[in-house]
């Protein structure tokens, strides 16, 4: 269990940001059905999370509640970031010093770890969740990240750094350790840092930040927390689904596809802003209605290191999607969402769903009591389906469609009587992609 501080609600009078006061610390928790979190209220906490990897290293105290008070006006509530920088030659700004003054883990530097406690409480002062790598792997070549000072450790090494950890931020409430960083290699070696950081908080939290598509689980079976990584199409749901089928751990989507790609040629791809909008939509839509119930976490290709010009790209193309995703998710009563996969024999949608293991692939979840369905139509799919409306437990009495890109409803007047949907007309704006909610009373 861990805890976390909440703010209440941000109250908007005439451009105004009005702030209450924290009331007290309320420990979030696993709910009974292990799929999701509550807080003290056993309310259910859904993680909206941001991936600031530097925002430990590069900015100050000050920035750093600049940064938590932009995104806590956004919808967020979680942050995935770096203890030790991913990039070479770490100098924090606030102190102008380095993790370690020795070689690999040796000679820990209280002045930056400090800085590091200072952060982790300035966010759960904000209310929010910090999701933190106890030392980077790296992604792609010797120069990224720690592995080389990882392999280079020896066990004590390793040890009594996980050891200093576990003492230090025992207090930290609001605080997840993520052990690897985009890759799946030196399991053996976090799990050292794991078991020191344990044996001084027994209560500690923790998750794998894999290579990308694959599962947190995959690599070790005693997380806390279970996490999907993936950056595109259809593993997100397929992951998601292994997830939830295979414990009742929290699912998060700890990392995706990241937002501002326009103009890039990652994964091989030409990426245009229409590409961009359409894939993050259909990450947070496939997560959700495949079983992901602990949360999600969104990227930001530029603003996670923090360049001269940071605070100015908090508002993108993207910002007012992932908006109306976070107020839908609370709004649906996510948490008592359970997907209706194709392979189900009690499947609801029995014509036109799409190919499973396409992007064209139609999620769709219903609630426990059966008197809601949410269904997700990427710009991929036909826009035609057919749902039985026998598999609820009432015949559908209202139904509407939202446009996810605005969070704009449309009232649909008269469901088909033979369960055949199209999707709204074309909107206009060149992805076309819809939530569709039915629901009975």
């Amino acid at each position: 269990m861990f805890r976390l501080i909440l703010f209440s609600l941000i109250l908007v009078i005439n451009g105004s940001l009005l702030f209450s006061q924290t009331s007290s610390v309320f420990p979030l928790k696993v709910a009974a059905s292990g799929r999701y979190f509550l807080n003290a209220s056993n309310k259910p906490h859904f993680l909206k999370g941001d991936t600031p990897w530097q925002l430990i290293v590069d900015l100050s105290e000050e920035e750093a509640k600049y940064y938590f008070r932009k995104r806590m006006q956004q919808g967020f509530n979680s942050i995935l970031v770096d203890m030790l920088s991913e990039e070479a030659n770490i100098v924090q700004k606030q102190c102008g010093c380095t993790p370690f003054s020795g070689t690999d883990f040796a000679g820990i530097n209280e002045q930056y770890f400090d800085h590091a406690l200072k952060v982790v409480n300035i966010a759960q002062e904000h209310g929010f969740v910090v999701l933190c790598t106890v030392a980077y792997w790296g992604c792609c070549d010797d120069n990224n990240g720690w592995r080389n000072e990882i392999e280079a450790s020896n066990d004590s090494s390793l040890y009594i750094y996980g050891t200093y950890l576990g003492r230090k931020f025992k207090n930290c409430d609001n605080l997840v350790w993520v052990l690897g960083g985009d890759n799946s290699t030196g399991r053996e070696r976090y799990d050292i840092i794991k078991r020191a950081i344990r044996n001084q908080n027994p209560s500690a939290i923790f998750t794998y930040h894999t290579r990308e598509d694959e599962l947190a689980s995959d690599l070790m079976n005693d997380l806390d927390i279970d996490a999907v990584y993936a950056y595109y199409r259809e593993k997100t749901y397929e992951l998601t689904k292994k997830g939830y089928l295979l414990s009742t751990k929290p699912v998060i989507f700890l990392e995706g596809f990241y937002d501002k790609l326009e103009g890039t040629n990652f994964r091989y791809e030409k990426w245009d802003s229409i590409k961009v909008s359409m894939t993050m939509r259909q990450q947070m839509y496939w997560f959700l209605l495949s079983g992901g119930l602990g949360g999600f976490i969104n990227g930001h290709i530029e603003l996670w290191r923090f360049p001269e010009k940071w605070k100015e790209m908090f508002e993108t193309r993207n910002t007012k999607s992932i908006q109306v995703f976070n107020e839908l998710v609370q709004e649906l009563e996510w948490w008592n969402l359970v997907p209706n996969f194709p392979d189900n024999s009690n499947t609801v949608i029995i014509k036109g769903r799409g190919e499973y293991g396409s992007p064209g692939y139609m999620p769709v979840s219903l609630t426990k009591d059966n008197r809601k369905m949410i269904a997700y139509i990427p710009s991929n799919h036909t826009g035609e389906f057919t749902i039985d409306y026998r598999r609820f437990s009432l015949k559908p009495g209202q139904g509407f469609w939202i446009n996810p890109a605005t969070g704009e409803k449309c009232d649909i007047q008269a469901l088909p009587s033979d369960g055949h949907f199209k999707i709204p007309e074309d909107r206009g704006d060149m992805i076309n992609d819809w939530v569709l909610v039915l629901q009975t009373f």
